[in-house]
């Protein structure tokens, strides 16, 4: 008889035990967490990489040197050329982050030409188009492209001298290099503005002017341009 008041007992003082447990547990309990901040999207940043096609339109201006006599070392005359220029590009562009790295080709229709007389004679010079051919390095300002560019050039120079014995005229193909700076605007994402300068340097090459020997005949010059391109989205 006496079992059951002793159980009895044991479970009061299990219940009455309790409480301060749970209220321990429920004090000791971690503060819920605050909730993540929002993370602002940032605008899209343009992407200069793919392939583009385009043109330009410039101003070529420079001199050739036109030396006489054994090896040219007689004499030189000084040709001062100058004029218009224009045609078509094509090329791509690869970005990594801010670095834009690429290769463009071009071919320009020019009236490039100039004259010099003197009391031996007159000589002449003309070059009808100029292509290069070039790799470009720059940085992107999301829409604005910084470029430096630099590689090979090629044209064709016409050099005439009218003077004893006669008159002589001799064409040759030049090759040399070319190096320059440009910045390019994207207006569209595929339509974009730039404005570019070159430096060409042509290395001396032998005309039949009528002396006894080769005449040397070199070409250097300056080519500002600007020019619109058209990229294709190609990723």
């Amino acid at each position: 008889m006496l079992r059951r008041p002793i159980r009895f007992g044991v479970a009061i003082l299990a219940l009455t035990a309790t409480p301060p447990v749970l209220a321990a547990d429920i004090s000791a309990a971690p503060p819920p967490a605050a909730p993540a901040p929002e993370v602002a999207i940032s605008p899209d940043i343009f992407d200069w990489s793919g392939l583009y096609v385009g043109a330009h339109a410039g101003y070529l201006f420079g001199n050739s040197d036109v030396g006489f006599g054994p090896l040219g070392g007689l004499s030189t005359m000084g040709v001062e050329t100058d004029g218009f220029a224009g045609g078509g590009q094509v090329g791509f562009n690869w970005q990594m982050d801010r670095l834009v790295l690429g290769g463009e080709a071009d071919l320009s229709w020019a009236n490039l030409e100039g004259s010099h007389t003197s009391s031996g004679g007159v000589v002449q010079t003309r070059a009808d188009w100029l292509s290069t051919v070039r790799g470009r390095a720059g940085v992107a300002f999301d829409r604005v492209l910084v470029y430096g560019t630099g590689g090979v050039a090629f044209t064709s120079m016409e050099t005439s001298f009218a003077g004893p014995p006669g008159y002589n005229s001799d064409k040759q193909g030049l090759t040399g290099w070319t190096a320059g700076a440009g910045v390019e605007w994207a207006m569209t994402d595929n339509l974009s503005l730039k404005g570019e300068y070159l430096y060409v340097d042509f290395s001396d090459e032998p005309y039949l002017l009528g002396a006894p020997t080769p005449t040397p005949v070199d070409l250097d010059g300056s080519y500002v341009r600007v020019g619109v391109n058209y990229k294709f989205n190609l990723f």
